[in-house]
């Protein structure tokens, strides 16, 4: 457990990566860019109860309820595209995706909405979709593009345009 005063441990090279991108964004308007997180999405969830210092009883609602897996293009001025799957995304499905639904949406570079900032999940690590990438927008990898991307959604999602990121 960590007290008030400590703070996390990150490793040099971490905080020299995270500065280095930093650095290479900090002229880009929050306009320009578009976040892309999949996400999956639920209708069981555990409801627990329990008396104070007891242990919590569950109650699984719905246990076998259908799951989304949700795949939404966040841009600054709002949800641009949001696809829903019944199923896992693999890289063909992104690819797709990417193809056919989100750089239709997206502007050529430098305009607004023409950069795409992704995390480093596995599917969007393949080799064809980085091509793909590279022949229509900028392409950025990103250190840490959680905090990025959590500060977008809350912002879409809570209806707040003017960020600071």
């Amino acid at each position: 457990m960590m007290h008030q005063n400590q703070t996390p441990s990150i490793s040099a090279r971490a905080w020299e990566q995270k500065f280095c991108y930093i650095a290479k964004m900090a002229n880009v308007p929050a306009e320009f860019l578009m976040n892309l997180q999949s996400a999956c999405a639920t209708c069981s969830g555990p409801f627990a109860r329990s008396r104070c210092g007891t242990a919590a009883t569950c109650y699984l609602h719905e246990a076998n309820a259908t799951r989304f897996t949700l795949v939404p293009g966040i841009s600054y001025c709002g949800v641009l595209i949001l696809s829903v799957a019944e199923h896992t995304f693999k890289a063909y499905d992104f690819k797709h995706f990417l193809k056919w639904k989100l750089l239709l949406r997206m502007n050529p570079y430098p305009t607004v909405n023409s950069i795409l900032v992704m995390d480093n999940v596995v599917i969007h690590q393949h080799p064809r979709v980085k091509s793909q990438l590279q022949e229509t927008q900028a392409l950025f990898n990103a250190t840490d593009p959680n905090w990025s991307l959590t500060t977008m959604w809350v912002t879409t999602v809570s209806g707040k345009g003017d960020t600071k990121m």
